[in-house]
């Protein structure tokens, strides 16, 4: 009875695969999220949300903050299919959580001919069902959060702990069995604009419990597999074309290495012609038994996705081989941050409204502000006799109370001594000092400077970068933007940026640079860390002002860019291809470091300002990751 309703089972539900009652099948293999089964399932290079978690847990570290997702499908009008992720990302690396179940019930049919009347006789019938479960424990982490080595610092890798239930029940038996498995993940941006992933599916060998155990004693193998992918984004910023729309063109090649079984591919499509509205498209190719050997089905999908505000639904159509009652519909419910986020900044929240049940009126402070001063003057008034003390970041604020005073106030000046984020909370007690009520803010102290104007090209890179720490003005205030950058400087403000630390020099390091010198520390740190080279004669030569050629040379060092073996192209029209510097401005150009020259010469003699360092060292991947970070009001607080 048991072999009977499984295979069964692998009809139904692999009826495009083979039939091997030895293997066993995952889940994952549909319940992959509906974004994913929307383009093909073309997402292992594209693996950059909750989805991360069904087919490239890498990609968990590319997620904004924090988000849940479910999926649900009828396929085939038999197998029910239901699929929930949770996950949270801080910091260049996230955790999730995912859940994905089959179902299968019906009836089992049995029956004889009748040797006299050959007809067939129903003998009974049997109810039955089927259950495939998997869990799965992810985590993906950016390897530039503790290595900074070039290629190493820009790759994401991930894993997925797996652990397989399924049960088949029965009128008169019932089987269960449990397993586990692995799944390991990497993406690697090879630019702005194109990423390469990798996920090897149920890697663990039978030898280290990659089988599935039935209680019966039999066992089944875990299908493994491997993709390859690339994710290049064509349209939008930082793209092959600059563009207010997104668009992404993604390619996964997989391969079971089972004997007779052939590549396939996985091949779609996703444009955002708003940024609350994706459409997709794609080709998901599927093997399928074809007597002795085997055919490959190319399904064409669609979806499309939707979003307003943090809220999100998903629908996918897929084509499962040639028959019309294969057409299947997928649905997802997801909350969390869409793919494309909204143009426009976040403006300032206004000042909360005092409501019936508030205890304090708080004039002027509004959530999520910037602030440029260090203090803060908090003041307001006390709406409510209960109150005895109000304390602002545990400092008691002053209040002031008296027969002639209408309506008591309160002030306190709250120092903010440091950039950054900084969490504002507003207590108020009574008397018997019981906590009546928190009101909490979310501030960011930006740093500025008196000589950089309002809109200023770089104004906004400059004012990041120092509020981060990585750059810093001069004693009065300034910053000097249009002031020629040293190498001194140039290698100062790249190792400060790396966080790396430097400690003391002796003796010379260069024939013309010593201990004493004020940058000594961060060039001898530059050089070992091959950001900054010395001269054929042994010299630094320290105060030599950079050209744009030779800063950029550093910045891409730094950045770990890899320039082409050869160049058909000029990378500007004024920098010819047998330029010494050629293919790494061509490298740069092609990451979106040299945006602010779009449509300009490159002029590679012309000395660099500070406001350009500034400018190219914010496109890297190292600083842009931090600068969102600084702007994501939900991380830090």
């Amino acid at each position: 009875m048991r072999k009977l309703f499984l295979i069964l089972v692998l009809l139904l539900m692999s009826m495009h695969s083979f039939a091997d009652t030895k293997v066993t099948i995952d889940p994952l293999d549909i319940g992959v999220g509906t974004r994913a089964l929307g383009m093909g399932k073309a997402y292992v290079g594209a693996a950059d949300d909750i989805n991360s978690i069904f087919l490239n847990p890498a990609g968990l570290s590319l997620a904004h903050n924090w988000g849940l997702t479910s999926m649900y499908t009828s396929l085939i009008s038999e197998i029910t299919y239901n699929t929930f992720g949770a996950y949270r990302v801080s910091s260049m690396e996230g955790y999730g959580i995912g859940f994905v179940s089959a179902n299968l019930g019906g009836d089992v049919y049995t029956s004889y001919r009748d040797p006299v009347t050959h007809r067939i006789v129903p003998l009974d019938v049997y109810a039955a069902g089927y259950t495939s479960n998997v869990l799965l424990i992810s985590y993906g982490i950016m390897l530039g959060k503790y290595f900074s080595y070039p290629i190493v610092e820009k790759t994401s890798v991930g894993f997925n702990l797996k652990a397989f239930y399924q049960q088949l029940d029965s009128t008169d038996e019932s089987y269960t069995a449990s397993g586990y498995d692995l799944d390991l993940g990497i993406i690697y941006p090879l630019n702005d604009w194109l990423r390469l992933g990798v996920y090897g599916q149920n890697i663990l060998p039978v030898s280290a419990g990659g089988v599935l155990r039935w209680d019966d004693g039999a066992e089944e193998d875990i299908p493994s597999n491997l993709k390859v992918g690339l994710s290049a984004k064509v349209l939008g910023e930082n793209a092959v074309w600059q563009h207010p729309q997104d668009l992404f063109l993604n390619l996964d090649l997989e391969d079971s290495f089972t004997e007779g079984r052939p590549t396939i591919y996985h091949a779609g499509v996703e444009w955002w012609p708003f940024y609350y509205l994706a459409l997709r498209t794609g080709i998901d190719q599927d093997v399928y038994a074809k007597g002795d050997s085997s055919g490959v089905d190319s399904n064409l999908t669609f979806g499309l996705g939707f979003w307003y505000g943090d809220f999100g639904f998903d629908y996918a159509y897929h084509q499962y081989g040639p028959l019309s009652e294969n057409l299947t519909h997928y649905f997802s419910l997801t909350y969390g941050y869409p793919k494309v986020l909204p143009p426009a900044k976040a403006e300032p929240e206004k000042p909360v409204e005092v409501l019936p049940d508030d205890y304090l009126k708080i004039n002027d402070l509004a959530n999520k502000s910037v602030i440029l001063e260090s203090s803060i003057n908090i003041n307001g008034e006390i709406l409510k006799n209960e109150v005895s003390k109000i304390e602002i970041n545990s400092i008691e604020a002053a209040t002031l109370r008296g027969e002639t005073r209408t309506i008591p106030q309160f002030s306190a000046i709250v120092e903010v001594p440091k950039y950054g984020k900084f969490p504002l909370i507003i207590k108020c007690f009574d008397k018997d000092g019981n906590l009546l009520k928190e009101y909490k803010f979310r501030l960011l102290r930006q740093c500025s400077f008196n000589d950089i104007p309002s809109e200023y090209w770089a104004e906004n890179p400059i004012a990041d970068l120092a509020t981060l720490g990585i750059i810093g003005g001069f004693p009065d205030g300034t910053f000097k933007p249009e002031k020629t950058i040293d190498r001194a400087e140039l290698t100062t403000l790249l190792v400060r940026a790396t966080g790396v630390e430097t400690p003391p020099v002796q003796g010379k390091i260069f024939a013309d640079l010593n201990s004493s010198h004020w940058a000594a520390k961060y060039i001898k740190v530059g050089v070992n860390r091959g950001i900054v080279l010395g001269y054929r004669d042994q010299t630094f030569r320290p105060a030599n002002a950079l050209n744009r050629a030779e800063g950029l040379l550093m910045i891409a060092r730094f950045a770990g860019l890899v320039p082409p073996e050869s160049l058909i192209e000029k990378p500007f029209p004024d920098v010819s291809t047998s330029h010494w510097a050629a293919k790494m401005i061509y490298a740069a150009k092609e990451e979106g470091i040299l945006n602010y020259l779009l449509g300009k010469p490159f002029e590679p003699n012309k000395p660099l300002t500070r406001a350009e360092a500034a400018d190219m060292l914010s496109r890297t991947k190292f600083a842009k990751d931090k600068i969102n970070e600084l702007h994501d009001w939900e991380v830090g607080y």
